[in-house]
């Protein structure tokens, strides 16, 4: 998976809540855009290889998860979007 696939998935416009499923079985749903950091390329440095997802349990942890990592998407979750 790419930074712009990556960044087309979490777009505000039309978000749809989806899973990131890495070919190691962790599984990190993504319920809201918010959930998910892309780095920023800057000029004088390689492009970052990874995103970084936050959970959605009670405690907040960061993941780094590799994009060549990522197995697929999966849109079968059971998070709802939040109603403005």
């Amino acid at each position: 998976m790419t930074r712009d696939e990556i960044s087309a998935l979490i777009e505000p416009q039309g978000f749809r809540p989806f899973a990131i499923v890495t070919q190691g079985g962790l599984r990190m749903e993504v319920p809201d855009p918010e959930f998910v950091d892309i780095p920023p390329i800057s000029e004088d440095a390689e492009v970052p290889s990874y995103v970084t997802v936050y959970t959605t349990r009670r405690a907040t942890v960061a993941k780094f998860i590799d994009l060549d990592a990522i197995d697929h998407i999966d849109w079968d979750v059971n998070t709802r979007r939040k109603r403005a």
